[in-house]
Formats: structure tokens, C-alpha cells, sequence
């Protein structure tokens, strides 16, 4: 992983520039999938955009690596709760 470009995800995410640091981010993960820092700030991102499906794509990954990461098992709580919420019908067929 790129430490500068690391560096440039999170000051980017800082000033608010989300879709540079979808940039950054996606340049990390082109060279290791499961990057945990990568993917849980494009979780981060994606959960200020409110694209809770991607969010939520980008913490299973994590998961799929480290099953017990609490911030990553906080946030799919977070995010399965504002789905539920937002779609009843999605989990009440």
C-alpha cells in the first residue's frame, strides 16, 4: 500500500473532495482487494453520499478478512438499519 497515496484518500475525505478520494481509494485497491484502511474509508464515502449498497459492499470485504472488526460491524449495523428503515418491505416479504 502507498502511504502518500493513503495520505491523499484521507486529506481528501478531510476537505470534503469525496469523489477524489474514491480516486485514491480505488487506485490502493487495485493492488490488494481487502486494503482495510482503503475499503473502510470508501465505506466512509460512500456513506456520506448515501450509496448505502456500496457502503455496505465495502464493509463485507473487510469482514471477509477480519470477521471480528468492531468499526466495520458497527457501521453494517448502521447501514443495515437505515436500509430496513428506509425499505421495510426489503426485510418483511
Amino acid at each position: 500500500m502507498s502511504e502518500s497515496e493513503l495520505k491523499n484518500a484521507n486529506f481528501a475525505f478531510s476537505k470534503g473532495e469525496l469523489d477524489q478520494c474514491l480516486v485514491y481509494t480505488n487506485n490502493l485497491l487495485e493492488g490488494n482487494r481487502f486494503d482495510g484502511e482503503a475499503l473502510m474509508l470508501q465505506a466512509k464515502v460512500y456513506y456520506k453520499k448515501q450509496n448505502f449498497g456500496a457502503a455496505l459492499n465495502c464493509i463485507n470485504r473487510i469482514l471477509e478478512k477480519e470477521k471480528s472488526n468492531e468499526i466495520a460491524l458497527n457501521y453494517k449495523e448502521m447501514i443495515t438499519n437505515i436500509i430496513s428503515f428506509w425499505n421495510k418491505d426489503h426485510y418483511n416479504p
